[in-house]
């Protein structure tokens, strides 16, 4: 049954035999900060739980956790298993974060980096601005927070840009929008560009607006961009695998990533004339190994891609040699959860295999920081030379 969660498991099986459920103020009060990977996983149990259970427990005994089991709350809370890690979305995921302002250096930089990524705002000089936003949002939706700071940190006006909410091929599961072309007199004579867009967390249409700002910001003429809107197949699947691929695939997905990007393709070149030398991807964190797998697919179109925070497991791609030919930009942050060795492995086994690789990096950890579409238009460029 792999939807029963870590912790339900727990629980049913101490019903089975006659035992009491586990003491959550003992658990965490035996965590210690080198182990930080069972404080990790502890988290991740206590995340599991309803919110307001979940929370009220971790604050009563979070006085009593050092540095680093703090700080691995923190992670827990704000993201969910399994790899690549995605925002949990956790209804009470402010009240936990707001335990980590106040706290010790170490675990105050953690919450205003996870802070950053929900608010689109960098609260670590301005305290008092933290404090009103918390104050007007801690008992709003997250999913509504998050939204609605991505939307007014990248706000500009739209109404010249043609934005089309499609279904490929028909299909209501291979929703998708696309944005384009820029309002140009001269398009290029062999065809635009595609960019297609795999977003990372939950991959769904809250990244609009963001998308958006990408195209307007970061492509050149003669592009469209495609942002593909991940299908919910089951709570459990949008919760495990965002992306399903053929090396990853979810039994309750009616399809793969590979061919949902095959279907998106067709659609817009039954809408437009493309130029096939320039099929690029964007993607980030949880969209970057489906990125991946459908470059190396066999007959792939992809001809470049530009993947960001992301994991790289040769072990669930298609064979190596694919990347023959194509291009691949990798951008990652040394301060990211995710280890600088899967994109520094990313870089030199698909460089061994024949594609031409670059890894650039940025400071601030996951997520998108600083100059972020002239960051993106840089990569754009690198993969069109």
């Amino acid at each position: 049954m792999p939807w029963i969660t870590t912790t339900v498991m727990i629980l049913i099986t101490a019903a089975a035999f006659g035992q009491e459920p586990p003491d959550w103020g003992e658990r965490l009060a035996r965590l210690q900060g080198d182990d930080w990977r069972t404080a990790f996983n502890v988290g991740q149990e206590l995340a599991e739980l309803p919110p307001d259970e979940g929370y009220e427990i971790l604050a009563a005994a979070w006085p009593k956790l050092d540095v680093k089991s703090r700080q691995q709350m923190l992670k827990a809370f704000n993201y969910a298993m399994p790899y690549p890690l995605h925002a949990r979305m956790h209804g009470r995921i402010l009240d936990v974060l707001d335990l980590g302002v106040t706290d010790h250096p170490d675990v105050q930089q953690w919450s205003f980096n996870y802070l950053k990524e929900i608010a689109s705002q960098d609260f670590a000089e301005d305290i008092h601005a933290y404090r009103v936003w918390y104050a007007a949002n801690r008992t709003r939706p997250i999913r509504t927070v998050m939204a609605e700071s991505r939307g007014a940190v990248v706000a500009v006006a739209v109404a010249d840009i043609a934005v089309q909410d499609l279904l490929a091929g028909g299909d209501r599961h291979k929703r998708y929008f696309l944005f384009g072309p820029h309002d140009t007199d001269e398009w290029p004579r062999d065809g635009l560009r595609l960019l297609l867009v795999l977003p990372g967390g939950d991959g769904g249409p809250d990244f609009r607006p963001f998308v958006e700002n990408i195209f307007r910001k970061a492509t050149p003429d003669g592009y469209l961009v495609a942002e593909l809107v991940a299908p919910q197949w089951s709570p459990e699947q949008a919760g495990r695998i965002v992306w399903p691929t053929v090396g990853l695939p979810s039994p309750e997905a009616g399809f793969t990533t590979e061919q949902f990007i095959d279907a998106v393709i067709d659609d817009v070149a039954a809408r437009y004339r493309l130029d096939p030398r320039y099929v690029f991807s964007l993607s980030w964190s949880s969209g970057g190994p489906a990125a991946y797998a459908a470059s190396l697919a066999d007959d792939s179109r992809i001809t470049g891609s530009l993947v960001a925070m992301s994991v790289f497991k040769p072990e669930l791609l298609p064979d190596l040699q694919h990347a023959s030919g194509r291009r691949y930009y990798i951008l990652h942050s040394p301060q990211d959860f995710i280890p600088m060795r899967f994109a520094q492995a990313a870089r030199d086994r698909l460089a061994a295999a024949g594609a031409t690789t670059t890894l650039v990096t940025y400071e601030g950890g996951h997520g998108w920081h600083g100059d972020v579409f002239g960051t993106i238009r840089r990569g754009l460029q690198w993969l069109q030379e």
